[in-house]
Parts: C-alpha cells; structure tokens; sequence
C-alpha cells in the first residue's frame, strides 16, 4: 500500500524559516512523485483544527496509507499531536493516524529527544525510507477545575522555565534569525533577577512533597527544553513514566552551578535539586503560576492537575 502524506505547514515556525525551506522540501516530494496534499495554518490552534479535519475526512476505506506530516516547529507538532489525540478520544474505535515531523523551528526539542534529524533533508528522507509506525509515550494531563485534558510532547513548565520561555516568545531575540537559537540562554539571567518563588504540592507513589521555595517545576516527557538544554536526561519517550524536576530558589552562585552542570548531567546530585520519575504525578498550587506547555506559554493560572502517559504512533524510525 502507498503513502499519502497530509502536510500541516506551519509557515511562520523558525522565524520563517519554514516558508523558505519549504520550496526545496517540494521539489524534492515532486521529483519523486509522492503522494501529498498540503494545508497551511493561518491563525493559533489552526493545526489543530487541520489534523481534525483531516481524519475526519478519510474514507472509511482506503486504498492508501495516510500519514500527517507536521512541518515546523515544537508548537506545531503539539496543536497537531492534540488535534489527533482528542479526536480518537472521541472516536475510540478509530485507527490512530501516524504522524511525522521535519523539525524546522526555533527550539526543536522533541526530535532531539526522539532522535530525529535536525538537517531538514536527512529528516526527510528519513520519513519517505520509514516502513512502520513506532508507538512513543506522550504526557498527559487533566486539569480538575474544569475536567479538561491536554497532551504534550515535550514539557510542562511551571514557574521559571515558564517565564523564560514568556519572555523569549515576546522578545526581539527569537524573531532575529541570528539569535534565535540562543534566545532562551539569553532571557536566563533577565528573568531570574525578577522571578519570585512558589508554594507547590507534589504527589508521587502515595507521599506528598510540599516546597515552600520551588522555583522551578516541570515534568517531562524526554531530556530537553529551552532549546537543547538536558534538564532531564533518565527521561525517554519509550518510557511508560514522566519525570520531574523541582529546583528550590537558587543563590546566584547555585544558578551558575546549574548551568555548569547541566551539561553533564550532574545537576541532579544538588541539595536543591528534586527528581520524580512516575507514571502518574499531581500538581498542586494555591496561587495563579506562568506555565508553558510545549514551548508555548499560557495564561496564569492555580493548579490541580494529574498528570500521567499515553502512547500515539509516529511515522519515524
């Protein structure tokens, strides 16, 4: 059975680089005479509408395999990872469409954490050669004030992370091609000079952890964010657990520490250093937090979410 691709192209990831690469990417589906149609999101959450609209309009049989292709960066892939997920939430009996992914944003995040290749061409050739779907382990949370539930590839940030990441998505620096890739690192000691602690119950295997001083929290899903930065290297995404990370307001001298060892993976081993790997984790806040989910930051807001893993197949090797 051949191939038909359904591409959500997101034009404006990678401060356009998207719009750019994209041409090449085409020529290279032409030459080869692939079966693929495209659709181009126009507005935020728009990915998530197109991967709905797409399912929903598949055959009940087909003479093909369909694929969804996500063209862009972390964000994308997220809308389309939700608007795949929530759909056969909806329609259990349904066979999950795969998805696949051409890593062309700012921070890329999840193909470093899923091994796929940053060089857009070898991620390319990578899906055209791929003969199965691999089933990967996704978060998932569910939020208990409005029974709402969510999916994410990457993380879910709360407090300092968060606020870096909403400093970077608003600033000059992502929106520069040049500084892009270094515009989390850039952001780092601007928002700590500003960042105030939090109060935060955590509870994993049956015990509750309350920290008085948690500065920065956030599970997750593979070892990276902020652009390549290896927060959490035991996490995998062929684990069934998410793991957790809670670091207590540091001293300057603490935060130069942690960006030392961070690339090492020796962060950890620090006193103000909190690490949870579980299948299932509750998060708990009295006042309204930054959070961002996937690179993306949301509204402040309290929390009283559960936190757990689902799986979904992806069109990589």
């Amino acid at each position: 059975m051949l191939n038909k691709y359904f591409i959500i192209l997101n034009e404006y990831a990678g401060s356009g680089r998207v719009k750019v690469t994209w041409q090449d990417i085409k020529e290279i589906l032409d030459s080869k005479k692939i079966n693929y149609v495209v659709y181009s999101t126009q507005y935020p959450q728009h990915a998530t509408e197109l991967a709905r609209e797409i399912i929903t309009a598949l055959p009940e049989k087909l003479n093909f395999r369909p694929i969804i292709l996500a063209i862009g960066g972390d964000g994308t892939l997220h809308e389309v990872l939700n608007g795949c997920v929530n759909y056969y939430r909806e329609n259990p009996n349904g066979v999950p469409v795969p998805l696949s992914y051409i890593p062309l944003g700012t921070g890329n995040d999840f193909a470093r954490g899923a091994g796929i290749p940053n060089k857009w061409l070898t991620a390319l050739t990578n899906i055209l050669n791929c003969k199965s779907e691999k089933l990967i382990t996704i978060g998932s949370y569910t939020n208990h004030f409005d029974n709402s539930t969510g999916y994410f590839l990457n993380n879910f940030g709360i407090g300092f992370d968060a606020s870096i990441v909403k400093v970077t998505n608003h600033s000059k620096v992502k929106s520069n091609k040049r500084t892009n890739k270094f515009s989390y690192i850039l952001n780092t000691l601007k928002v700590f000079k500003q960042f105030k602690s939090f109060e935060i119950d955590i509870s994993v295997d049956n015990h509750t952890h309350h920290f008085n001083n948690a500065y920065l929290a956030t599970i997750s899903n593979h070892p990276y964010f902020g652009g390549g930065v290896k927060i959490l290297p035991p996490a995998s995404i062929t684990d069934n657990n998410l793991d957790m990370i809670i670091i207590e307001k540091p001293k300057f001298w603490q935060l130069i520490y942690l960006l030392l060892t961070i690339p090492f993976g020796k962060h950890l081993n620090a006193k103000f250093v909190n690490h949870f790997h579980s299948s299932k984790v509750n998060v708990k806040t009295k006042l309204p937090q930054t959070i961002q989910i996937d690179g993306e930051d949301q509204s402040n807001q309290s929390l009283n979410l559960t936190f757990t893993t689902t799986h979904y197949p992806f069109w990589i090797e």
